[in-house]
């Protein structure tokens, strides 16, 4: 008795994925250490490119299909790239640990060079290397100032440097009982108090609400210790050219942008790993974020269910098992951080089982559209389309993830998962002769 296309794509993509909820559910009994997550995690991105490699990219150079397999890939690739990059900016981050490093390095990186370029409209910070100074910026403070806040009150010792972000600031002389100017955004107050500590010489006061940056005089004597070449540049600053500092002299567009860009060039090296209480934060500030986390894993492993729905009969063992081996790890990882972060097991255990549904309706959608028989170009397209996500998310997610777990151990256990997929590919082979 023949099976119908559409039930045995159905039955494909239910074993292929089967083994996502088998990982989650092994997950609430069991937490393996993190050598060993990664060993699995790298077998399974091993054997999953085994079939990708050997059978897809293989069977499309046999068949003289090649730059149309690749243009599928590409496409594939990018609509991947695409898709999890919005994703991840909604939450889907938190599905791996190394996406969530990845995205608080991100994240923490376009903060410091937009603190940079806040910091290059302050006339002290031109007259300093800015190659040195740009160490400052892991240890500016992000402050808010509801309205009638005192910011910094005259006579008061001078401890740090003020770079208003938004908002206006009144400065206000308190023994004249004179209101002596009004700062407004990218206007800095306070600047020779990181040099000289001298006390304030008059009050800051918020109009409104303000958003404002804070460099300590104890970070920036810090860093002057740890580098005679600022030492130096201070010390001759403070004894010739302290008066063009008092004249408030704003800075020319084009010079903040130079000074900028001399800054940004070694920034990315001062973007350190987030702390545990970093990421902890994230999952916090991201309770809501779970349609968004079942998103990115059903991103992950719905290209799959295109391959099989659209070619059943021509999916072959080997890339049903490497699907099966790539998915039991995939889903173990992501269940272990979800009841790291006190999620239910049962939450756990239908956001895979879903999965899995999800996926092999997938599969149903996939031959019913390819019914009317396409054309061996098109499915060879598609394929494409499919393997390219499959490849691009091995390579961003997967191994990323196995490697920050393990380390070393990442590379071996990405050979011996290739092999194996490999032997179920020969087994084909030889089957089918």
């Amino acid at each position: 008795m023949q099976i119908p296309d559409v039930l045995l794509a159905c039955l494909m993509a239910v074993l292929a994925t089967c083994s996502l909820f088998f990982g989650a559910a092994t997950s609430l009994f069991w937490t393996p250490k993190q050598k060993m997550l990664a060993m699995l995690l790298a077998f399974g991105g091993g054997a999953l490119l085994a079939p990708m490699t050997i059978d897809l990219v293989g069977g499309a150079i046999h068949h003289q299909h090649f730059p149309i397999l690749a243009a599928g890939c590409l496409s594939g690739g990018i609509i991947f790239f695409l898709l999890n990059d919005i994703v991840n900016n909604n939450g889907g981050f938190l599905r791996k640990t190394s996406t969530t490093i990845e995205y608080l390095k991100k994240k923490k990186s376009a903060e410091y060079k937009y603190i940079s370029k806040k910091m290059s409209q302050v006339p002290l910070f031109h007259k300093l290397p800015p190659e040195e100074i740009n160490d400052l910026v892991p240890y500016v403070i992000s402050r808010k100032f509801q309205k009638g806040s005192t910011i910094m009150r005259q006579g008061d010792p001078g401890d740090s440097l003020v770079i208003i972000d938004s908002g206006e600031v009144e400065i206000v002389d308190e023994r004249n009982q004179k209101k002596l100017a009004i700062l407004k955004e990218n206007d800095a107050v306070g600047e020779l108090a990181l040099l000289t500590g001298e006390p304030r010489t008059a009050t800051a006061v918020s109009a409104g609400e303000v958003n404002a940056f804070i460099i300590l005089k104890e970070h920036f004597d810090r860093l002057m210790k740890a580098s005679p070449e600022l030492e130096s540049a201070v010390k001759e600053l403070a004894s010739t050219r302290i008066s063009e500092l008092k004249e408030k002299k704003s800075i020319a567009p084009e010079k903040a942008e130079e000074w900028f860009k001399k800054t940004v060039r070694n920034l990315e090296g001062k973007v350190h790993h987030p702390t545990d209480t970093e990421i902890k934060e994230a999952h916090e500030s991201k309770g809501g974020a779970g349609l968004a986390v079942w998103v990115g894993n059903l991103l992950d492993v719905l290209p799959a269910s295109v391959i099989i729905g659209s070619n059943p009969k021509g999916t072959g063992f080997a890339l049903l098992a490497g699907l099966f081996l790539c998915n039991y790890p995939e889903a173990l990882s992501s269940s272990v951080g979800m009841k790291q972060q006190k999620m239910s097991s049962g939450k756990i255990l239908w956001m895979w089982t879903s999965l899995v549904l999800v996926t092999a309706v997938g599969a149903i959608l996939s031959n019913i559209g390819f019914s009317a028989g396409p054309s061996e170009i098109l499915i060879t397209f598609i394929e494409g389309v499919a393997a390219g996500a499959m490849l691009t998310m091995i390579a961003e997610i997967m191994l990323p993830e196995a490697y920050h777990l393990g380390g070393s151990v990442t590379g071996f256990s990405t050979l011996i998962g290739f092999l194996a997929s490999a032997a179920f590919s020969a087994f084909d082979a030889a089957t089918a002769h």
